[in-house]
């Protein structure tokens, strides 16, 4: 089963995570199954979430 985390971040959280990844990898660590989901803000996220996103888009 694959873990879904979403959050709310910067860029530089970004790679901080995948520098981490890189080095469990080049280390031969496993790497734990995930998947992330990154907003920007709360307002963002909690759009997307909601369902809202595509109304009044044509959507």
């Amino acid at each position: 089963m694959t873990k879904v985390i979403i959050r709310t971040g910067v860029v530089k959280g970004f790679f901080e995570r995948a520098r981490k990844v890189a080095q469990k990898a080049d280390s031969g660590e496993p790497i734990s199954r995930s998947e992330t989901i990154t907003f920007e803000g709360p307002q963002e996220k909690d759009v997307a979430l909601s369902g809202g996103a595509g109304k009044g888009r044509g959507a």
